[in-house]
């Protein structure tokens, strides 16, 4: 989780990151599978070490992606040591576990959900005291209220509109999303 350093006043801009991947949760696959599929991909491109961009992305991908915590529940140990996997299935299914405990709903594309490294690392609130703009690319967390220095910020990993469940609709919702 994130703690404010300074005296946030509401409004303010805490945090910008860039998507690693998108992909929409309406589709024909689920949605973390596809974030998981790209992932890779841009991580295991081809093109790498011929192309700045696609260097800088590959990097990211094998320093801070595949490093990622993994969906709440999911023993990345047990994976990697007794696992009878080969190599990429065991890394399909780390970067699935990863993309199911790290990616956001786009508040600007409802129907895409996609993976912030960064912004992934809030800790959630059914009560938040910042909130997400996000689009397919960005992501910008804004302060929702005045938040002394030393407290911890949180967002919500629901959409918005279903803050407004009850608590138990919000539980199986995080259960099934987010395994907690």
């Amino acid at each position: 989780g994130y703690v404010a350093s300074k005296d946030l006043e509401a409004g303010q801009a805490v945090l910008f990151d860039t998507a690693f991947v998108a992909a929409p949760i309406n589709g024909k696959e689920e949605c973390h599978f596809l974030i998981a599929e790209k992932a890779m991909r841009k991580g295991n491109n081809p093109a790498r070490k011929t192309n700045a961009r696609v260097d800088r992305e590959a990097d990211f991908y094998h320093d801070v992606v595949k490093n990622l915590e993994l969906k709440h529940g999911i023993d990345r140990k047990f994976l990697e040591d007794g696992s009878t996997l080969d190599a990429e299935q065991l890394e399909q299914m780390i970067l699935c576990g990863a993309a199911e405990g790290n990616s956001l709903y786009c508040t600007e594309a409802p129907d895409y959900m996609a993976l912030f490294a960064a912004a992934a690392r809030f800790n959630h609130s059914c009560s938040p005291n910042a909130g997400l703009e996000t689009t397919k690319s960005t992501c910008l967390v804004r302060a929702e209220q005045a938040i002394p220095k030393g407290t911890e910020l949180t967002i919500s990993y629901l959409p918005r509109q279903l803050l407004n469940l009850s608590w138990v609709k919000r539980r199986e919702r995080l259960q099934r999303g987010r395994g907690f």
